[in-house]
């Protein structure tokens, strides 16, 4: 559910920027795609092209969901010991982060995501989308210790 709070920084001119800017970046990684692809179509085949996007887009729901599943339940086990583990949070939306570029269709937006996973680059990733969606882990944490 969304707190009120949340929707009242919708309205707020740096906050529909931050959104626009998102959205943007979004449309350009599918419009590299989409240039790749049709290059990539004249130089092996449009069916040998759309059989390898398919593939990448199969293979990135499974590594996305072996990641999340994962790192929720290090995250669990962390919490049962009763520690706080902001960093593996981090890695928790950097994933979501991953699986998002995962899931669309394209060599660009899977290559992307495939480096996401990767540790070194899933924990700033995912610090950056905490910070800014604004995120407060150390809350999650005391719900799920409750």
């Amino acid at each position: 559910m969304l707190s009120v709070q949340y929707i009242l920084s919708l309205f707020k001119d740096t906050k529909a920027v931050q959104i626009l800017f998102f959205l943007m970046g979004a449309a350009i990684i599918q419009i590299v795609d989409l240039i790749l692809t049709l290059f990539l179509t004249h130089l092996f085949g449009d069916f040998l092209i759309l059989a390898l996007i398919s593939c990448l887009s199969l293979a990135g729901l499974f590594f996305s969901y072996l990641s999340v599943s994962n790192r929720i339940s290090k995250i669990n086990e962390s919490c049962l010991d009763g520690c706080f583990p902001e960093t593996l949070f981090h890695k928790l939306s950097g994933a979501f982060l991953a699986a998002l570029l995962l899931f669309m269709p394209g060599f660009v937006s899977s290559i992307i995501g495939f480096f996401i996973l990767l540790p070194p680059l899933s924990v700033p990733a995912g610090k950056y989308l905490s910070v800014k969606s604004d995120t407060d882990w150390h809350t999650v944490y005391e719900y799920m210790k409750i």
